[in-house]
């Protein structure tokens, strides 16, 4: 994979104002943050991303409703930080 990078002119390397960005995200999620959120990590949800992506951050989610009805959820990333912009533009 390096070598086709290299081949096609991309950098190994991100940016500096990247990996600061990157020294900022904490490896841990606070109680405070999870407040903030909608706790989806008990539904059942599976990756739609495929086996040799780099991130899986889309997702498809399914839920049975009380009423018997059934519920699909569709659950995706958007491009909102520097290394995801970063990512995505390489």
């Amino acid at each position: 994979m390096k070598e086709i990078l290299l081949q096609q002119g991309f950098s190994l390397e991100f940016p500096k104002e990247v990996m600061d960005e990157l020294a900022d995200i904490p490896l841990e999620i606070t109680a405070s943050e999870i407040a903030n959120r909608k706790d989806l990590r008990k539904e059942l949800t599976i990756t739609i991303d495929p086996h040799d992506a780099k991130d899986f951050d889309d997702a498809i989610s399914y839920k049975k409703l009380a009423n018997g009805l059934h519920q699909i959820g569709v659950t995706y990333c958007r491009c909102g930080s520097l290394c995801k912009a970063w990512y995505r533009f390489r």
